[in-house]
């Protein structure tokens, strides 16, 4: 006869208790969201700060030492989703981690914006304070400028203006700063370039940098550390055409374009999810023989405008969504001054700027449907050989280097895209070669 089983052998069965089950979903890596997540803010004196981990969001007030987000958190990661009117903030120490216990470590710094200026003659990059009344600049003490071994081409900043990167002439490195709030700069590190640099663009979220390897007919890519050093992706370029001048990124990450000034044409490139760059299916666009295209631009994800410095054209383009092709308006160009070298869009899209080395000008246009017309004031003066132009992130005034005066043009921002001279500025040294203001 069979022997019984015994009721005390079979398997036993239990609930699991709420402790034993959130620690077994911790172990998965569910982690808890138990833990409220809060921070010191330092020097905001404007309204419209909002923070963001995850899909949380939290509105700082003018005024504010501090913010709690409304929810608790496992993992986190604090940016800066909007910045202030007329201030830069950024995310300075406690950024990111995964909360055992309540945080409320996290530091939030703000500051009015800082203007940059590069210098090809002097080496030297030199920095300003900005006049969130009228624009004007003011030269930083010693400590926000810097001295460089050769001389730089370009300067690009992170979007929360913590970060500088600066371009050189005859040497292939590219030098990463940090930035602090009195506008000081320090060097973090000089990362290996290809060849020489001339033109840099950023990714929109601050994680990748693109540069334009000047006698190597090809774009350097790079990841962007937290602390803000540059690391050479794999494989470190993609080709481009001859002699790139300048490059650009759309708003929505997907896509990057470069202006090849040697060949005259225009490359296009998808970004993959690492942030290396893939030549589009129609990956090179030829325009008419030494027009030289320069300066480059996108709106919005949608337009592409890019200066001809030989045919002193503005071009206009539709940028596909879906394949990043691009196609030419209609009209497919308008007018510029003499040698387009330069070009500054309004953050929405609706105004254009582009600097006219050869006759010291500005030409300012408005923008429907991606269009571009001339003001009725079709340009403004300028200081002697203008060579870069930069607006302010809240888009009230506008800022030109001029190489031949080594000054810059102050220009208040009129809402019908007009500009009108505040003043000029000793740049702080000798032919400037870039300008940004974060």
């Amino acid at each position: 006869m069979p022997a019984q089983r015994s009721p005390l052998a079979r398997p036993a069965l239990f609930a699991l208790t709420p402790c034993l089950a959130a620690a077994l979903l911790s172990a998965c890596g569910g982690g808890s969201s138990d833990y409220s997540l809060s921070g010191t803010v330092s020097g905001l004196s404007s309204s419209g700060l909002v923070l963001a981990t995850g899909s949380q969001t939290v509105s700082v007030a003018s005024g504010a030492t501090s913010f709690t987000f409304p929810s608790g958190v496992g993992s986190y990661a604090v940016t800066v989703k909007s910045q202030p009117t007329v201030q830069t903030c950024a995310v300075t120490s406690g950024a990111s981690g995964t909360a055992s216990a309540n945080v409320s470590n996290v530091v939030v710094s703000c500051r009015a914006y800082l203007a940059y200026v590069t210098h090809g003659s002097s080496d030297t990059i030199n920095g300003f304070s900005v006049s969130s009344s009228t624009g004007t600049l003011t030269a930083l003490s010693s400590s926000g400028s810097a001295a460089t071994a050769y001389p730089p081409t370009n300067i690009v900043m992170s979007s929360d203006g913590s970060k500088a990167y600066v371009s050189f002439q005859d040497s292939p490195v590219i030098a990463s700063y940090s930035v602090a709030s009195s506008g000081a700069l320090t060097l973090l590190s000089n990362t290996a370039a290809v060849s020489e640099t001339r033109g840099m663009t950023l990714s929109v979220d601050g994680k990748y940098l693109y540069s334009t390897n000047y006698t190597d007919k090809s774009l350097g890519q790079f990841s962007v550390g937290s602390s803000g050093v540059l690391s050479t992706l794999y494989p470190t370029s993609v080709t481009a055409g001859s002699t790139p001048v300048s490059v650009v990124a759309t708003a929505d990450g997907k896509y990057v374009y470069a202006a090849n000034s040697g060949d005259s044409t225009l490359t296009g490139y998808s970004v993959g999810s690492g942030g290396n760059l893939s030549a589009l299916s129609t990956a090179s666009y030829s325009l008419s023989s030494a027009s030289a295209p320069r300066g480059l631009a996108t709106a919005n994800s949608q337009y592409l405008y890019t200066t001809l410095a030989g045919s002193a054209k503005l071009l206009a383009y539709s940028i596909d969504s879906s394949t990043g092709k691009l196609s030419a308006l209609s009209p497919a160009s308008v007018s510029t001054g003499t040698t387009p070298y330069a070009l500054a869009l309004r953050s929405d899209g609706r105004c254009a700027y582009v600097v006219n080395r050869s006759d010291n000008t500005v030409s300012q246009y408005i923008i429907s449907s991606g269009v571009p017309t001339a003001l009725a004031t079709a340009t403004v003066a300028t200081g002697s050989s203008p060579v870069a132009i930069a607006l302010s992130p809240d888009d009230r005034f506008a800022y030109v280097a001029n190489s031949g005066a080594s000054t810059v043009s102050v220009y208040s921002v009129g809402t019908s895209c007009d500009l009108s001279l505040v003043t000029n500025v000793a740049s702080g040294g000798s032919a400037p070669t870039g300008i940004v203001v974060r």
